[in-house]
């Protein structure tokens, strides 16, 4: 039995490497040049900002990186972000742990993920299988709560994952490439303006397509191509500068995930015996529209508009065989399949300052702004026994998300910046399914944090935060949960963190480390409670709240 107290907090830091492209033109450049380190630039908070000068734990993985060891999805990558993991069970990550806190499932009930996953401003959390990799610029993992930026969906952190950006000239990528397992793929990428004025609208079209067997051989079938990957990846960007200092962006994408899913074997090897393989498939089509309006010379305003429509089938041979290899038990024959439908529809809007007003020694920039989700989603689960309806449950399940925040960056002296950040959330809830559960749970959520950074020189920073972030509470399905035990609350996670940020030119480094505690409250828990006490099989298994 583990200790309760090790449950309850956990004091961890990493050390991150990354290699920094140096430019050096040595009848040109002047020493300080060719030292440089090229600067990489993190989009997931508010504002732009380079990555020494972020003052969070945080990973990025640039497009060299993405192409030299990833082949095509982001699962190919979750092993060089420190603390950062994926439960298995479908084809393609969808459930993800960062430092240790995350989900491994969902069959049923409500979505509730504890890790967001942004896509070009559109939220796929719960669902990421879309984070293929073709034309991505880059992906941005962002480690501990994001109580301000982004809420309920990032009590653990965030992946934000942002393609490559439109071009002025005319460009083009054709990418092709063929392995192991019958793998194989072949990408189209073309960017360059509309018209003939490089200053008008900008169009970036990529088109990718991935096919591959699926590492498994299903001897009862006899075929090679049961646990097969075949993904199709479309992406349309469009940039348009309106004058008068606004600019519009809108972001289109289809993404079609057709995965078979036979990876379950009697001798936990890579051959298997089913004789009804699964499917792991998602169709995802989604898009984004963010405009920016520079509304006077004190703020700009903002605009983010998104929305997403995915199907979801998750099926498997539930018995990993047949009749003939389960003789003389059989006929036995188990198989689950599981249907999701999800819409999302999103608004933010933002003020965000300029830097001219002035607090103690230095300048002051503020962040206000309203986001608005709306989430709906139907689920049809199916297990078959002997071909027969064992269990079938339909849900429908919405849910609306309404949070006000507000982030103040405040320079204290020329090398010492403090910002703080507040968000309110407030969630309203309906669940119904076909066994008679109706919940319709209400809260209100508060995060933040309060971080101070420091330049102690030209190439090394150091920060000092608290965050606190918050997940939604929930509800349990089933007729043998108690009605004291349906609904559980929302879980709070608190975030003691510091680090140092360092950059070495003369070597084309950087060095992150960071060292992090965390408190978590009314700690979202799986547990059981015994049927009968005469049988040490019957148990009925639910969420709560941890008692401490």
């Amino acid at each position: 039995m583990t200790n309760p107290r090790a449950n309850i907090w956990a004091v961890f830091f990493c050390i991150c490497l990354q290699t920094g492209s140096v430019f050096m033109t040595p009848s040109v450049a002047t020493e300080d040049e060719a030292n440089a380190i090229e600067t990489v630039v993190v989009y997931a908070d508010f504002r732009a900002k380079p990555l020494a000068e972020t003052p969070t734990s945080i990973s990025v993985l640039d497009s060299w990186t993405l192409e030299s060891a990833g082949r095509q999805h982001f699962e190919e990558l979750i092993t060089l972000v420190p603390n950062l993991n994926w439960s298995g069970g479908t084809s393609r990550p969808r459930y993800l742990q960062i430092r240790g806190i995350g989900e491994r499932s969902q069959y049923q009930g409500a979505p509730n993920p504890s890790v967001g996953v942004i896509v070009d401003d559109i939220d796929f959390s719960g669902i990421g299988m879309v984070a293929t990799l073709f034309d991505l610029e880059q992906v941005e993992v962002v480690r501990g709560p994001q109580g301000t930026r982004y809420g309920a969906n990032a009590l653990a952190g965030l992946i934000n994952l942002r393609s490559n950006s439109t071009t002025d000239t005319l460009s083009g990528r054709l990418a092709s490439s063929i392995g192991g397992d019958d793998a194989r793929s072949l990408g189209l990428a073309i960017s360059g303006p509309l018209g003939k004025n490089s200053s008008g609208p900008k169009a970036r079209l990529a088109l990718h397509r991935y096919r591959a067997n699926g590492f498994r051989d299903n001897t009862f079938l006899g075929r090679g191509d049961t646990n097969a990957r075949d993904e199709t990846t479309a992406r349309l960007k469009l940039d348009w500068n309106l004058g008068r200092d606004a600019t519009v962006q809108l972001n289109t994408m289809f993404v079609d995930l057709d995965n078979g899913y036979d990876a379950f074997a009697i001798d936990n090897s890579l051959i298997t015996l089913s004789d009804k393989p699964g499917k792991d498939s998602q169709r995802s089509r989604a898009f984004s529209l963010r405009a920016e309006w520079q509304a006077s010379d004190s703020f700009l305003a903002q605009s983010i508009t998104s929305a997403a429509d995915s199907d979801i089938e998750f099926s498997f041979d539930g018995d990993w065989g047949n009749d003939r290899d389960w003789a003389p038990f059989d006929p036995y024959d188990f198989f689950s399949r599981t249907l999701r439908e999800r819409r999302t529809y999103a608004q933010e809007l933002r003020l965000i300052s300029q830097p001219h007003a002035r607090f103690i020694g230095g300048h002051t920039a503020w962040i206000a702004g309203v986001r608005m989700q709306r989430l709906e989603e139907a689920n049809a689960n199916e297990d078959l026994f002997n071909s027969e309806i064992f269990t079938a449950l339909e849900s429908d399940y919405a849910a609306t998300n309404t949070a006000l925040f507000a982030q103040l960056d405040s320079e204290l002296s020329p090398v010492t910046t403090l910002s703080t950040g507040l968000r309110l959330e407030h969630r309203n809830a309906s669940y119904r399914d076909s066994n008679g559960a109706d919940f319709s749970p209400s809260e209100t959520m508060l995060g933040g944090q309060v971080v101070l950074s420091r330049n102690l020189d030209d190439n090394l920073n150091f920060y000092l935060g608290v965050a606190r972030g918050y997940k939604a509470g929930g509800f349990n399905i089933g007729t043998r949960i108690p009605d004291e035990r349906r609904e559980f609350d929302a879980e709070y996670l608190w975030n003691f963190e510091t680090g140092l940020k360092a950059a070495w030119p003369a070597f084309g480094m950087r060095t992150n480390l960071g060292m992090f505690y965390m408190l978590r409250r009314d700690q979202q828990v799986s547990t059981s409670f015994q049927d009968d006490p005469n049988d040490p099989l019957s148990f009925t298994f639910f969420n709560d709240n941890a008692a401490s």
